[in-house]
C-alpha cells in the first residue's frame, strides 16, 4: 500500500495511536495534521510505555499541509465525534474506498465504527499508554463489512484488534461509560483512577439511571445491559486506565472543545425527544461547556 492510498487524519492521542500502529505494521500512509507546529512535532513520535519508551520512525509517513486531492483507498478518522461525520462527507472517497471512523462519542453514517478500549495522552510528542489496549471495529450502515481487513492492518504487540457484529450497541456501551468518566474527570481536573470512591455516589447512580432509560428506549430489545452493567464497565475500565488523563480533562486543561456535544449532550436530546428526564447528563453537558475554552495551568 502506498501513501498516498491511505489517509490518516487527526493528532490526538487516538490518532497518534494509529499512526505508531501502522508503523509497526510497516504500512506506508498520508498523516493530515492541521496544526503546523504540531504536524511537525508529532513528526518525532515516541510511545512512552510503563516499562520503556518507544521511538516510532515516521521516516516513511507523509505529512501533507492539506489533505490530498484524489481517492484514497482507506480513510481512518481520529477526530472529535462532533467533527467525524462532516469530515468522512467532505474527503474524497469512492464507493469502494474503506472508511474507518475511531471515537468516543455517539456518530451515525455508513462507515466502520473503531471502539478503543485502553486509553493514552499526549505528553508532548510522547504518546503515553500501556500495552493492554483493545480495538473493537464494526459496520455501521449499509456498507460492506471490511472489520477483519482493518484489524490486520492495526494490530501489533500493544494494540489488540476484534473484527464484532452489533457495533451499534457496542458503541452505546462505551458511550454509557464515557459518559460517566470522562465529564467527571474533565470538571474536577483529576486522573481517571480518583473518580473510583465516586462510584456509589448519588451523582453517579443518577447519571446511569437516565442513561440506562435512554439506551434502552433507543435500542429496544437489543439493548441487553443492565444498570449494573455500566456501573461494574465503568469501574473496569477505570481500573485499566487508573493513571490516565481522559482526553475531555485534556481538552478542557488546554482550551479545546471537549465533544461532550455527542456525549451526554447527546442523551440529553435524546432523552427530551423520547420523554424521558435527563437532567443530570444535561447539567453535566452544560458544565463541560461552561469550562471550555478556559484553559487551566497543569501542575
Amino acid at each position: 500500500m502506498s501513501k498516498a492510498e491511505l489517509l490518516l487524519v487527526g493528532a490526538g492521542p487516538v490518532g497518534c495511536m494509529v499512526a505508531s500502529a501502522l508503523v509497526t505494521r510497516e504500512v506506508q500512509f498520508d498523516w493530515f495534521i492541521r496544526n503546523p507546529d504540531v504536524r511537525k512535532a508529532l513528526q518525532g513520535l515516541s510511545v512512552r510505555f510503563p516499562d520503556h519508551t518507544h521511538k516510532s520512525d515516521l521516516s516513511g509517513a507523509g505529512f501533507p499541509e492539506k489533505i490530498p486531492g484524489g481517492i484514497h483507498n482507506t480513510v481512518i478518522t481520529c477526530v472529535k465525534s462532533q467533527h467525524t461525520e462532516h469530515l468522512l462527507a467532505s474527503l474524497p472517497l469512492g464507493i469502494s474506498s474503506r472508511r474507518l471512523a475511531i471515537a468516543n462519542g455517539l456518530i451515525n453514517g455508513d462507515h466502520h465504527l473503531g471502539l478503543l478500549y485502553g486509553g493514552a495522552y499526549l505528553d508532548g510528542a510522547q504518546l503515553v499508554t500501556r500495552r493492554s489496549n483493545t480495538l473493537r471495529v464494526g459496520s455501521l450502515g449499509s456498507i460492506v463489512d471490511d472489520s477483519p481487513w482493518f484489524c490486520e492492518l492495526l494490530s501489533c504487540d500493544w494494540l489488540a484488534t476484534e473484527a464484532v457484529t452489533g457495533i451499534e450497541v457496542l458503541q452505546w456501551h462505551k458511550l454509557c461509560l464515557n459518559c460517566v468518566v470522562n465529564p467527571l474527570t474533565a470538571l474536577l481536573d483529576v486522573p481517571n483512577g480518583r473518580i473510583m470512591e465516586s462510584l456509589q455516589s448519588p451523582l453517579v447512580q443518577g447519571l446511569v439511571q437516565e442513561l440506562q432509560r435512554v439506551a434502552h428506549k433507543h435500542l429496544g430489545r437489543r439493548w441487553n445491559y443492565t444498570e449494573a452493567d455500566i456501573v461494574n464497565g465503568v469501574q473496569q475500565l477505570i481500573e485499566a486506565t487508573i493513571e490516565n488523563s481522559s482526553s475531555m480533562r485534556e481538552d478542557l486543561r488546554h482550551g479545546r472543545q471537549p465533544e461532550i456535544s455527542h456525549m451526554n449532550g447527546a442523551i440529553a436530546r435524546l432523552g427530551r425527544e423520547y420523554g424521558i428526564p435527563c437532567p443530570l447528563n444535561s447539567s453535566i453537558a452544560e458544565l463541560v461547556v461552561s469550562a471550555a475554552g478556559k484553559p487551566r495551568s497543569r501542575d
